[in-house]
């Protein structure tokens, strides 16, 4: 395996634990790529478009909870030093590092790969390494182009996949490279001398759309990044041209931060260049050419693939060709309504047979790069590419034969392993779990009880929800009145086409919401109505001048915030819950969703949720004596969360599995340390008619959160 990014780190770990003997060759000094020391962008996915719960799972989220756990302030070399380390732990991981690999490749009669050279120049050590597969992770595909797998490279015409965000002509360009940097409040004033060589930009206007103020991306330890559009070299070759490239980025970085310095007052009088980065982060080089070519309708249509195996959301995101030096704003995103779906079809050579690959190589045109090439999107690619490789060399398969033969077991393992596949079920028959009858010691209602963020009215607002009962009577509103005197909007309840994207079919009861005179408080309106259990609602407030809908931030399972934009004419999704409650209360977290096959949100919650006050508890009752020696769970760490600084409140740390034995509760095993969403625990056969997960104490919320329990015999 070549390449020790985040796609190719996922890869190794992935055929490792699956007990495949792995090699994972790098040509940096450290591990994570994009993401490590040497060049320190964050990781962006799924969650970091306008949708909910989008987060990736699987291994990335694994190091991600563990890099919260032990490195709070995110710092990027001790980021470094936690891959190394999920490396050098796997037993059936052989690691390779400051080593070159594919500078010559050795190939089968048939056109597969034989071995590939590898280089470790400070060793003096140079060696062939031989393998039945190989996975090139590296982003430029040196191993893969020299054993003569097809590769594109640049811009398709826009008629070649009918892409209208393509050019009309086909070209050479590509998403260009940046180069980041932090800095430092040093508490004092501290001037800044230009170099020579550095570019000048003496005023605002020659940075147009680029904002350039000292703020912290990640919000909050006071260690500002640098700005990801310091970008040059969309007109050369990212390869041959690299240190061309790095060496303009330098001088457009130290003049940026001339510009900031020493161009007008941008508060940096205190701050310091604390690190620059010597490494270009790449966005696009050479493209893999796979059994179907990834475009943009693709994305765009959600085409559900049979052989999808990895999912996006991140933005369509493509930028000028000629990075700063173009007067236009440095991106253009085509926001996408949901996740997309990645087919194995698009990880493995079309002319290299034993050849798989993952990362930004992945077989895809350029405009659907922008948004496949975000390291949270490349890591779940590395891991599905990873479990093919282990999952083909057990059986003897090549990964054309093992797509068309046997994916629904790559599937089914991947959500074993905790991955996402969008529309599928996990279908496995050993789990003993959905056999028993679950019960809870409470569940929660669907219900938002507190919030700050006052959400004006107008625009008009909406929250949308999954029923969970036959009727409504009253809803309950946290409103306020902006002003002395009290002002009356309608609320209104719909019937909604879905619960990601709220489209009316109809209004199904109206009534007028009258605020209070000065506050906030709680108004409660008579709504009547039938309702469908499982169908999806919103309620509408409408637009009038002094009403404020309270809300909070968090995402609540099984509803959706939205406000009505008149110049798209259609309701657009926000973060956040507004507050409100139902009445009836809806019970939509029920504990029989931690055996429905689906171990996230989709347009239903799949998760249990206890009502407030710990210990809570599930119970599995068998109809005769069960024998179970492993339990698998999967709690929640807040998918919608963008980042991980910390680990989210509602995470479960401290539980117990327990068995029913003559009338007494037996502890068959604890942790009270937890910080990871998904555990395995194995342990001696031990039977019973009854057992019980308990959550003993989460990082922070009252409740308990689960969503999944699988039990094996």
């Amino acid at each position: 395996m070549v390449g020790g990014g985040l796609a190719g780190v996922c890869a190794a770990i992935a055929s490792a634990r699956l007990g495949a003997q792995t090699f994972l060759v790098h040509d940096r000094p450290v591990l994570g790529g994009n993401s490590s020391s040497e060049i320190r962008m964050h990781i962006c996915g799924a969650a970091s478009g306008q949708h909910r719960f989008g987060r990736e799972t699987g291994i990335v989220e694994e190091l991600r909870l563990e890099n919260a756990c032990r490195n709070p302030y995110d710092r990027p070399p001790l980021w470094d030093w936690i891959l190394w380390e999920f490396v050098r732990r796997e037993p059936n991981l052989t690691l390779w590092l400051r080593t070159r690999a594919g500078e010559r490749v050795e190939l089968e009669a048939d056109g597969s790969i034989h071995r590939i050279l590898c280089r470790q120049a400070h060793t003096e050590r140079t060696f062939w390494l031989a393998a039945d597969l190989f996975i090139d992770c590296s982003g430029d595909s040196t191993a893969a182009v020299q054993a003569g797998a097809d590769w594109r490279m640049g811009r398709e015409a826009r008629g070649e996949l009918g892409e209208s965000l393509a050019p009309e002509e086909a070209d050479g360009c590509v998403l260009a490279s940046s180069l980041m940097f932090e800095v430092r409040d040093v508490g004092r004033p501290v001037p800044f001398l230009a170099p020579a060589w550095a570019k000048r930009y003496p005023t605002d206007a020659d940075l147009p759309f680029r904002d350039h103020r000292l703020q912290d991306p990640s919000g909050g330890h006071g260690v500002p990044k640098g700005f990801w559009w310091i970008e040059f070299g969309g007109r050369a070759d990212t390869i041959a041209d690299d240190e061309a490239i790095r060496d303009e980025l330098i001088g457009i970085l130290f003049g940026i931060w001339d510009h900031i310095k020493n161009r007008g007052d941008h508060g940096a009088g205190n701050f310091i260049l604390d690190w620059i980065g010597a490494v270009p982060g790449k966005r696009e080089s050479r493209r893999l050419v796979g059994d179907h070519l990834l475009c943009q309708s693709d994305l765009e249509d959600r085409v559900p693939f049979p052989d999808r195996v990895a999912y996006g959301g991140w933005p369509i995101d493509l930028h000028p060709p000629d990075g700063i030096r173009s007067p236009e704003p440095p991106c253009d995103q085509r926001y996408l309504d949901d996740f997309y779906s990645i087919p194995f079809r698009c990880l493995y050579s079309r002319n290299v047979p034993n050849l798989l690959f993952a990362g930004r190589n992945i077989s895809a045109s350029h405009v659907a790069l922008g948004s496949t090439r975000v390291m949270g999107t490349c890591a779940v690619l590395g891991q599905a590419v990873g479990t093919a490789a282990a999952l083909a060399v057990r059986w003897g398969l090549r990964p054309r034969e093992l797509g068309q033969r046997r994916i629904r077991e790559l599937q089914q393992q991947l959500l074993r392993d905790d991955c996402y596949i969008a529309g599928l079920r996990r279908d496995d028959p050993d789990d003993l779990a959905p056999r028993a009858r679950v019960t809870a010691s409470s569940v929660a209602a669907v219900e938002m009880t507190s919030g700050e963020e006052r959400a004006a009215v107008p625009p008009a607002l909406a929250q949308g929800f999954v029923a969970g009962e036959s009727r409504l009577d009253a809803v309950a509103l946290y409103v306020e009145s902006a002003g002395r005197s009290r002002a009356t909007a309608a609320l209104r309840l719909h019937r909604s086409e879905s619960l990601t994207c709220l489209r009316s079919l109809g209004v199904l009861a109206e009534s007028p919401v009258t605020g209070p005179e000065d506050g906030s408080r709680w108004v409660t309106v008579s709504l009547t109505a039938q309702l469908e259990p499982g169908a999806f609602y919103f309620l509408e407030l409408e637009p009038r001048d002094r009403v404020v809908w309270l809300a909070s931030p968090e995402e609540l399972p099984g509803t959706q915030r939205a406000l009505w934009s008149t110049e798209e004419r259609r309701w657009v999704r926000r973060r956040g819950t507004l507050c409100f409650r139902l009445m009836p209360a809806q019970q939509l977290y029920g504990p029989e969703w931690v055996t429905s096959g689906v171990a996230r949100p989709e347009e239903r919650p799949n998760l249990w949720v206890s009502e407030a006050g710990l210990p809570q508890w599930l119970e599995f009752e068998f109809g005769e004596p069960t024998s179970v020696r492993e339990l698998h769970v999967t709690f929640d760490t807040d998918l919608g969360r963008k980042f991980l600084t910390e680990i989210p409140e509602v995470c479960v740390k401290h539980y117990a599995l327990e068995r029913l034995s003559r009338e007494c509760w037996q502890t068959v095993v604890e942790e009270a340390a937890n910080h990871q969403r998904h555990r395995r625990h194995r342990f001696p056969p031990v039977t019973s008619l009854r057992y019980r997960l308990r959550v003993l104490e989460t990082w922070g919320r009252p409740e308990a959160r689960v969503y999944e329990v699988r039990l094996y015999g």
